[in-house]
Parts: C-alpha cells; structure tokens; sequence
C-alpha cells in the first residue's frame, strides 16, 4: 500500500502496456470467435442453446471429429467418432478468472438442465423463461426462436468487447461511485477532493452523471461542461458541449432541465500529494459520480450501461441499510466482468453496535462477491466521509481507505483495469464452451439418426444416379467438342486469311503509276474488309455448332423424358429443352472485339515506302553490267584501250571511242530497264507490302488467338444454358423421388458442419483461454 516509487514507475508502465497489447489481441479474437458463431448461427446452423434433458439425451463425451464411409455400395454411412477432451469443468465456474479446467475430459453426470444454466455467466437468456416450471413456454419455443435469443446476447457481447477493447487501450482509469440512493456518494467523492465541488443535499439528488477530471485536462482551467451528446463530446471544440456556471451546477444537477447526458466537471483537486488521485503525476484519473441505483428505471439502465466505460467501481453502502436488492443486482451484474469490488460503507459512525453492523455487511459480500471478500482488508472499508470536513473528527478510517484506493487504481492497476477484461474474455470463453459441448452432442444425435434413414435405397434412385452421371458427364462432353471445333476452324480459317492476303486484292484494278496512292487506299480498305468479313465467318460457324451441338442436347432430353415416365411426368417444374434460338447477346463480345481489330487495322497509314521494294536478285545482272561498263570508260581514259579491246575479242574495225560509247550506252540503257522495272511492279509492291503490315499488326497485337478465345466463350456461353437445363430436369426427376432423402442429406451435412465447427470452436476456445490466463500481474509487481 505505499505509494508509488518513481524509479518504478517507467519499468510498471513497460510492462503494463505489453499486457495491455496483448490482452487487447487477445478480446479481438474472442470478438472473432463470437461474431463466427452468431454468423454460424444465423447463415447456417441455428445454434442450440442448453436447456432441457442434457444428461438423457446427449454423451458424457463429445467427438472431435466425424468420419464418414460408404459400405457395400449401398450409401450405408457409419460414423467413426474420436474422443476428444471437454475442454470446461461445468460446475463450479464462478470464481475469479473464469475457474474452468480446460483439461478435463468428462461432463458431470449429475448435471441438470438448470445447473447448465446456472454454470452460464455472460450468455444467459432471461432465466425466467427456464424456471417457470409451471408452464411449457420454452418447449413451445422454436428452436430457431432460442437461437434468436442467444443471438442477441452473442451481438450485445460483442459490443460490450468493443468497448473493453477502447477501454483496455485507453491509458486513463475512470473510477465510478455508486450505490443505493442516499448513500452518500456525492459527500465521498468531495471527500477525496478536500472540497465541496458536487452538490450536495439530504434528499436524494443526483440526476445526470457527472465526471470529475483534473484540471490539467484543460489547460489547469476550471470549468464545467455540459455535454447534450457524449459521443460528439470535444474539449478542443466548444460548440459540442456548453458552459455552466459554478452557481448554476446545483439546479443543473437536481433538475438537469437541458438534458444533459454527462458533466465534466474539471477541478484542481486540494487534497495532499501522497493522497492525491486526480493528479498522482502517473495516470489520468477521473471520477464519476452516479444516480443513485433505483431512482427510476431509466437512470438504472444508465448506470448499468456505463459498467463498460468504468475500470475501478466504488459501491457506496449506507451502513444503516446495508445492500439493498437494487445493490446486490448491481453487483451481481458487475461481478461478470469485475472479481473486485471497492466497498465503502458509509455513515458507519452513526452506528453502535459496529462489530454486528461489519459482521452482517461481511457475510453479505461474501456471498456477492467471494474474491472482493478475500481481499476484504484492502478493498472493504467502514468510514464517515463527511468527517473529513471536521476538524474535530477522526479521519484515520477516511485516510486509510483513501490509500487503499490509491493503491489499488495505481499500483494494483493491472488487477483493476486488465483483469476485469481478462475475466470477462474467460467468462464468455467458458459460456461458449458449454455451448459448444451442447452442439457438439446434438449434431452427433442427429448424424446417427440420419444414417439410419439414409440405409435403404430403391433401385430407381440407383438407376437415376447412374443415369444422371452418363447425361451429365455426355453433355460436358458436347461442350469440350463444340470448343474444340469452334477453336480449330477459326485458327485455321484465320491463320489461311492472313497468309493469302495479297491475292485478295487482286481483283482491284490498278490504273499506273500516277494513281498509285489511291490504288493503295483501296488495297488496303479491301484487305481490312476481307478480314472483317473472314471473322463474321468465324461467328457464322460458331453459331451454327451452337445450333448443333443444342439440337444434341434436345436430342438427349428427349430420351430423359422417356426415362421419366409414369407419375413424374406430373413434375411441372421440368421444362422440356427446344430447339436453339440465336441469342444475339451470347455473340456480343465477339462482335465488339470485331469492332475493335477493324478500329485497330484503320490506324495502318499508306507510307512512302509501301510502293518501293527493291529486289537485290532482280537487279543483280543490270546492276553488274552499269559496274563494268563504268569501269571501261574510266579506263580508256586513263590507259591503252586497243590492248583492252584487243583482250575481250571485241571488233578492231571498232574505233576505241565509238567502243566506250557504246558500252556506256548499254549500262545506261540497263540501269534505265531496272527503273522502269520496279515502277511497272509498282502494284504487286503495294499489295505485298500492305499485306505484310496488316498480318504483323494482327500477330503482334494477338488478334487471332484472343479472336479465337471470344468465339470459343461465347459458344460456350451460348450452348451452357441448354446443358444446365438438361442437367436441371436430370436433378429435378430426382428430387420428385428423393425428397426426404434431400432432405435428411441436408440435414447431416448441416450436422457434420456442426460438429467440426464446434470441435474447432472448442479446440480454439482452449487456445484462447491458456493464452489469456498467461496474462498474470505476477511481473507487474516484482
């Protein structure tokens, strides 16, 4: 109980914000857990809550895991169950952090439908309905109706983890004081402030909650705030709440006329540094001062609500009237989260018998709340707080209690804060335990049940499954070669198109030279247009295997009818396939990816270089004869030209300078033939070269392959219709037959989903739980 040691104080708060990290991981995954079994519950299997003949109707043990076989070829299922360990003692799960034995393996064979709800700390449905023996309300209720109510509860503890969650996180300690009315908690908290800040008169007063903060909240200012909405409450932004005056808090809080929800009532508080809470210089400590409990019924469910905020609970008892009923309900309620209470009985001077007046209040808080009685030294205190007004008076009571108070919201701040939340995570672990238990057992029930129904089986339902398969596994079979051919004739259609390009435009006259560039411009319209009109081709084939290929389909549904026969053809829901009408949509996305190659192709500009293709073989001999010609007329300039003609045999009635015209002639006249020669090929140049650059834009863009790919999805999209409605009318000739037996097959798979899931909702409640216990203030306090 000293005061805290400053050397210390960087070491604790290392360590409490590690267990406060960890603890805050460990409330999102039983947040986890919990919205996974509401969602179980509502989507998929309405959880059963405990209620009646739990020990007639299910096993002292529950399987882990559910094996299922077919024996004999006959659907004959046995079920192959492997113990596995209940994980939660049922009795006896009341005391501090949920004391359950994760280890044991066995149900209490005494069990009785209201222990198991007695053993129910968090997910409690109103218990009136179970104990009202007299009538048969929960035994008319549905199943689905209980499952609804536990729902709720399941929902409602998820919210309430969402605010352990702010308030495990949040770094200050609120501490509320509360209790019956006129108990004096407004006299106790002016006690520890050393002033009169809270109204006070000898009527019961208090109407609106009101939190007092240190002054340093505020910039060291005194102020009161009134607050209409507390979730819109900022201090920074005066528009969300509103200025009272200090003359104006009494009205303000016998009447609360504005309606407010909170005041914030920001204080320097007087009292001596040892003792000193709202300002210790560690840990922002607030005070909330409470209606007293059963002033009406609205101010109660207040004060109820806000046990979520609240990290330390002062309860104010009046020493004449010791815990009324609204008292032990509040503490009851409390003692899910909280194993410790901070009781202050109040007024004790103004009783005699004082050793009477402490046995009777001892009894009773051994029985509300077992663990704040084994610490009863520190967390029970009997005082006179207006005492400390007077100088005359002995304030030792007053003062020991104020250390204790100090001591346990600051030293003790692991078991004050943390261990409500940690109890609470075990509370409802333990909860979910026997519900898992319970669920367990009754899928295992129903799973034998369903076996047994599930044993015989006609031969016509053997002979429609059989029947079923080949019709399914046949019209897969129609759609893998309706693709097949859709695939190989458009890549071969394609591929052929494109490589015969240039002889498309050979029926485009071609005027000469000097209309070149238009003759291009039509080369290359009649060439994309070729193109365009080769894909529509693709989709022609393409819906003309459709038609096929459901023609096929029809086919085989005409045989289906001829199975049904006898009664089911009484089965409306059947609906005899007909004969393929086009569907426009099936084919849209070929045509727009059509659309899209031809608005590609378009891009393709007529260059200069599309009519110039020079043939290097073609020019070969025209161009070695220029080469020697040339050489000879450099040479009879520079040399002896009758020894040159005289070695190539050339005519000596020849003079030197007709020969060397002559040859220059020649190689003139040849270079001039190879001109004319590629501009009178200027057509066959074109159409070669635009060709080319429309089949290189078509590879490079992958035009063909991702062509292809769209007329094989859209056939495929255009003949699956008719493949699931032949399917369909296979499925519903059996449903005619095997409705129960649907029915029950639902039904056991829904309980193998059942048992599995609660088995590992077991298995990971076990995990959980070991992690959280590990969580202990032992370090904190070394």
């Amino acid at each position: 109980m000293d005061s805290i040691k400053s050397d210390n104080v960087q070491t604790r708060a290392k360590i409490f914000s590690d267990k406060s990290s960890r603890l805050q991981k460990f409330l999102f995954e039983t947040k986890n857990l919990i919205h996974s079994v509401r969602t179980f519950s509502s989507t998929r299997y309405p959880v059963h809550y405990p209620i009646n003949n739990i020990n007639s109707r299910y096993p002292l043990q529950a399987s882990s895991k559910t094996y299922l076989s077919n024996c004999d070829n006959s659907n004959e299922l046995q079920v192959a169950s492997s113990s596995n360990s209940i994980s939660t003692t049922l009795n006896g799960r009341t005391s501090s952090n949920a004391n359950y034995d994760s280890d044991s393996d066995y149900y209490d064979e005494d069990l009785s439908s209201s222990s198991f709800l007695e053993n129910l700390n968090i997910l409690k449905v109103d218990a009136r309905l179970f104990n009202n023996k007299s009538s048969d309300i929960v035994s008319s209720l549905e199943n689905s109706s209980i499952s609804r109510l536990l729902e709720e509860c399941l929902l409602n503890s998820e919210s309430h983890i969402d605010k352990l969650i702010y308030r495990v996180a949040d770094s200050s300690s609120k501490i509320l004081v509360t209790g019956d009315l006129n108990a004096g908690k407004t006299t106790f908290i002016n006690s520890l402030l050393r002033r009169q800040v809270l109204p006070i008169d000898q009527q019961p007063c208090t109407m609106v909650f009101c939190e007092v903060l240190d002054a340093s909240n505020n910039g060291d200012n005194e102020e009161i705030h009134g607050i209409v909405d507390t979730l819109k409450y900022n201090i920074k932004d005066p528009s969300t709440y509103c200025l009272i005056a200090q003359q104006d808090l009494e009205d303000t809080v016998f009447e609360n006329k504005p309606m407010y929800q909170q005041l914030k009532i920001y204080v320097k508080d007087n009292s001596d540094s040892a003792s000193n809470l709202l300002h210790n210089g560690a840990v922002d400590i607030s005070f909330i001062d409470s209606p007293g409990l059963n002033r009406d019924s609205i101010k109660t469910t207040q004060l109820f609500a806000r046990q979520e905020e609240i990290d330390v609970v002062v309860f104010v008892v009046n020493a004449e009237n010791h815990f009324t009923l609204s008292g032990q309900e509040f503490l009851a309620s409390a003692g899910k989260e909280k194993a410790h209470i901070f009781i202050v009985v109040n007024r004790f001077d103004a009783i005699r018998k004082k050793d009477r007046c402490k046995s009777m209040i001892m009894e009773q808080i051994c029985q509300l709340s077992p663990e704040t009685y084994n610490e009863a030294s520190n967390l029970v205190h009997f005082i006179s707080a207006k005492n400390i007004f007077s100088k005359d008076s002995d304030t030792l009571d007053f003062e020991i209690m104020e250390k204790s108070l100090r001591w346990w919201t600051l030293e003790q701040r692991f078991k004050s804060k943390l261990a409500p939340a940690q109890r609470y995570i075990l509370n409802v672990l333990g909860d979910l335990q026997i519900i898992a238990a319970e669920n367990t057992a009754i899928a295992l029930t129903s799973i034998r049940e369903i076996n047994d129904a599930l044993r015989t089986s006609t031969p016509r339902y053997e002979l429609l499954l059989e029947r079923r398969a080949i019709a399914t596994k046949h019209s897969e079979s129609l759609i893998d070669e309706a693709s097949n051919k859709v695939q190989e004739y458009s890549e071969e259609h394609l591929h052929t198109t494109i490589s015969n390009l240039e002889s498309t435009a050979f029926n485009v006259s071609y005027s000469g030279i000097f209309s070149s560039w238009d003759y291009a411009e039509q080369i290359l319209i009649t060439m994309v247009d070729h193109i365009r009109h080769e894909l529509f081709e693709c989709i022609k084939f393409s819906k003309s295997i459709v038609s096929s290929t459901s023609s096929k389909l029809v086919q085989l549904d005409t045989e289906r009818e001829q199975i049904e026969g006898g009664s089911l053809k009484e089965n409306h829901s059947i609906k005899p396939l007909s004969p393929s009408v086009e569907d426009k949509e099936a084919f849209s996305d070929p045509i727009n990816y059509i659309n899209y190659i031809m608005d590609d192709l378009s891009t393709i500009n007529i260059n200069f270089s599309d009519f110039i293709d020079i043939n290097w073989e073609k020019l070969q001999v025209s161009g070695s004869l220029l080469v020697s010609a040339s050489s000879i007329f450099v040479y009879t300039k520079a040399s002896n030209l009758s020894n040159l003609i005289n070695l190539v045999n050339f005519s000596s009635n020849l003079s030197p300078r007709v020969l060397a015209n002559s040859l220059v002639a020649v190689a003139g006249l040849l270079s001039f033939g190879s001109v004319f020669y590629l501009l009178n090929n200027t057509d066959a140049t074109i159409r070669r070269k635009l060709a080319t650059r429309i089949k290189n834009k078509m590879v490079s863009k992958k035009h063909i392959s991702t062509g292809v790919r769209y007329f094989v999805t859209a056939s495929n999209r255009a003949i699956r219709p008719f493949v699931w409605q032949f399917q369909t009318n296979f499925q519903r000739m059996l449903e005619a037959e095997e409705r129960k037996r649907a029915d029950h097959l639902r039904s056991r798979q829904l309980s193998q989903e059942a048992q599995m899931f609660f088995d590992e909702l077991r298995a990971k409640i076990s995990d959980i739980s070991r992690n959280v216990r590990s969580i202990s203030s032992d370090d904190y306090f070394k």
